[in-house]
């Protein structure tokens, strides 16, 4: 009878290691990786090595934006791009872009004006997102996609650009997990702060003309870098 609780024992704690070795599982990537199945064909973006391999790209485009009708109420926009570099006249092409879009009071920022760590580190967090239907309006993820043609999709119905999508979009399909998430001591200064993201989501984009295609399988993982405004 000793034996077999023995073994009950050894089971249990196979299972706790495994289950231990499976939430440590997430590594860190040298180079930002998109990958994806969208319209049911593969893509995957990585990271060149330089700028003179322009291809394939990394940057990161916080922005802030007045709204309009109420006082001291700030769209803080954190941007994630990977894709082709733009060139003069040429159209953006093979590009992801995922931004995270916040709705602060000015009163929420630090004495410089700066988004404090506490903040950077929770918005960041693990766990599931929303998606913002209306950046303009409401906090959330917003997903856009150029496509091999300079087409541009996104899963708002406003484009980061002002355009509008004709038709109600539909994102019930919709989906965003960031499955794990870590603050970089080791590179955060007095300048900026610097998470590192392993995320999944899917979503249905919409071009200017109401057409839709779908994200599935969508795999993000990347350094992001969040600017300061000293």
């Amino acid at each position: 009878m000793k034996f077999f609780h023995y073994v009950l024992i050894i089971l249990i704690v196979c299972s706790i290691q495994s289950c231990e070795k499976k939430q440590d599982e997430f590594t860190i990537e040298d180079k930002a990786v998109f990958e994806a199945e969208i319209n049911g064909e593969k893509t995957i973006l990585i990271e060149s090595d330089s700028l003179i391999d322009i291809d394939t790209y990394i940057n990161w485009n916080p922005s802030r934006q007045r709204s309009h009708g109420v006082r001291d109420y700030v769209i803080d926009i954190w941007q994630m791009n990977l894709g082709k570099f733009i060139m003069f006249d040429s159209p953006t092409t093979n590009h992801i872009s995922i931004n995270f879009v916040n709705h602060f009071y000015n009163w929420e920022y630090d004495e410089n004006g700066d988004v404090t760590k506490e903040q950077f580190e929770n918005i960041l967090s693990n766990g599931t997102k929303d998606y913002s239907i209306n950046y303009k309006d409401f906090p959330g993820i917003l997903i856009e996609w150029f496509d091999a043609n300079g087409e541009k999709w996104t899963s708002s119905k406003v484009f980061l650009s002002g355009d509008s999508i004709p038709n109600v979009i539909d994102n019930n399909e919709n989906k965003f997990n960031i499955n794990y998430s870590k603050f970089q001591n080791d590179l955060s200064d007095e300048r900026s702060y610097y998470q590192y993201l392993d995320i999944s989501f899917q979503c249905r984009l919409y071009n200017k003309d109401g057409e839709n295609i779908m994200i599935k399988n969508g795999k993000f993982k990347c350094m992001y870098r969040l600017f300061k405004i000293i």
